[in-house]
């Protein structure tokens, strides 16, 4: 049986070899990356329809398949390892103790919770990035846990959470701690098992670092992988570190872009903004010469339904310009062919960012089996109930 450390490197020896088609940022592109060193895929990819890019920009799995036609050589190898299929049906009714959870949320960790169930029981849980203790107190209910303590920076969520949790009888206790920060033993070993639901980059790092120390369980959903993690490398196994991929933020980044879903008000809004941005850009670009990218800052959703005036303005202010009389129109001609242009190229990055996040979490898990854990890597539900649906179980050997 190949170990998960070779999984690791077969898997990201694979993306390294492919890397000129995930890396470059659509949005940023004036011109097809691929127009010389990928001809086949880049004459399909200008082929498409305005609706066959919006039909297959709506399931990542059909970027994946579309780009297996034209880049095999590249998609094959990526298919190498997937993680253990654990989605399975199961009763979601909101019982008392689900009361001001919302629904997804409760769902998330229903199926988070079923990961507990076949393990060896145990009498203590440290929950990390804990907020009002939704997770813990869960876990101290379903899995008759003697022991439940969170750990959250937040002192207002700690005194939510524990109000909330004495209304049920329930004596899970919070610690308002910065988990960046180095934790003392004592508080390490509160829990003989150690678990995080959604905790972000650099947060489940820290933890993952800390708990592999005293924990005889860990179970992990991480999320959000580039927050709060080192800007040019976040590897953290010795077999990544084997690797020529480089964990910086944009690589971490990249399983998280939006899949092009929501109702048509939605989808209506994001192109408006994309469109307004990418209109922005070619006119500062025109108006200084300057080339480089420059970001805004995000803005209410709300702004995108208002005269498109109000949001140049805002914009070349930012940047320490004046928009002038410009001819508005040209540039929004000009920036919504840009945001075709860049939805186009967006198909490739979607088809590619689901392997790229295995790699992410295949490094954490290995990380734990440098420990001494027996790991498994799984989808614990369905991508509907939560896009990020991979968790590590790590039990001590």
């Amino acid at each position: 049986m190949i170990s998960l450390s070779e999984q690791l490197l077969k898997l990201g020896s694979a993306l390294h070899a492919c890397q000129h088609l995930w890396q470059p940022e659509p949005f940023l592109c004036s011109a097809s990356p691929w127009r010389d060193g990928e001809p086949t895929l880049d004459s399909a990819l200008m082929a498409l329809t305005k609706n066959q890019v919006d039909a297959l920009l709506k399931s990542p799995d059909q970027c994946t398949q579309w780009l297996m036609n034209f880049v095999p050589h590249y998609v094959k190898p990526l298919l190498s390892w997937e993680p253990v299929k654990n989605i399975h049906q199961r009763d979601i009714s909101q019982p008392a103790i689900a009361a001001g959870i919302p629904g997804r949320k409760w769902q998330q960790i229903n199926y988070f919770s079923d990961l507990i169930t076949p393990l060896s029981q145990l009498r203590s849980n440290l929950d990390w990035c804990s907020g009002k203790g939704y997770l813990a107190t869960t876990l101290e209910h379903t899995h008759k846990i003697e022991s439940s303590h969170c750990l959250e920076i937040d002192n207002s969520l700690c005194s939510s959470g524990r109000a909330r949790a004495q209304s049920f009888n329930l004596h899970t206790e919070f610690h308002c701690r910065d988990v960046l920060q180095h934790l003392d033993m004592e508080l390490l070993n509160l829990g003989q098992r150690h678990t995080a639901l959604h905790a972000c980059g650099g947060l489940h790092r820290s933890m993952l670092r800390q708990a592999s120390k005293v924990a005889e369980q860990i179970i992990l959903a991480p999320c959000c992988y580039h927050l709060f993690s080192e800007q040019f490398d976040s590897r953290l196994s010795r077999a990544a570190q084997k690797l020529p991929l480089v964990f910086d933020r944009n690589t971490l980044r990249l399983p998280l872009l939006e899949t092009v879903t929501g109702g048509a008000r939605v989808q209506r809004l994001r192109a408006t903004e994309l469109t307004w941005r990418l209109a922005y850009e070619t006119w500062r670009i025109e108006t200084t010469g300057d080339t480089n990218y420059r970001p805004l800052a995000s803005l209410p959703k709300g702004i995108f339904n208002q005269d498109p005036l109000e949001f140049f303005l805002w914009a070349a202010q930012q940047h320490g310009l004046e928009w002038g009389t410009t001819d508005l129109e040209h540039f929004l001609t000009i920036g919504s062919e840009r945001f075709l242009f860049s939805e186009r190229l967006g198909i490739v990055r979607q088809g590619l960012k689901r392997f790229v996040e295995y790699v992410i979490v295949l490094d954490l898990g290995c990380y734990l089996e440098e420990q001494g854990f027996d790991i498994s890597i799984s989808e614990f539900c369905s991508k509907e109930v939560t896009p990020r649906n991979l968790a590590i179980l790590a039990v001590k050997n």
